[in-house]
């Protein structure tokens, strides 16, 4: 699930880059890091790319938790092997920012 996450992490920072129209240099794969080259315009792009990756597992996270409770209210059954993805990926999300900056600290 760390791993997963990693990857929706930066998968959110990449959406964001080509929705603000910013150049994408270059992606490169990790088996703990995938790199993204690009050009910022301002600070607040900057800003917004740190956050939008913690924001993407986030939502991602609370649509996962949705869908648990939806079929737990109205089908009355979900996968307990589900669950437990859910909760090991809501754990790495509560520490994706300090696993992302402590890789790119080691970087």
């Amino acid at each position: 699930m760390v791993w997963l996450r990693m990857i929706f992490h930066y998968i959110g920072q990449y959406a964001f880059l080509k929705i603000a129209d910013a150049p994408v240099e270059q992606i490169t794969f990790s088996w703990y890091k995938l790199k993204i080259q690009y050009t910022y315009w301002n600070f607040s792009t900057e800003l917004l790319v740190i956050l939008i990756g913690t924001l993407n597992n986030t939502v991602i996270f609370l649509t996962a938790i949705l869908v648990c409770w939806v079929a737990q209210k109205y089908i009355y059954c979900f996968p307990p092997v589900l669950c437990k993805l859910i909760a090991w990926y809501g754990f790495a999300t509560c520490l994706d920012f300090f696993l992302i900056l402590i890789i790119d600290m080691a970087n």
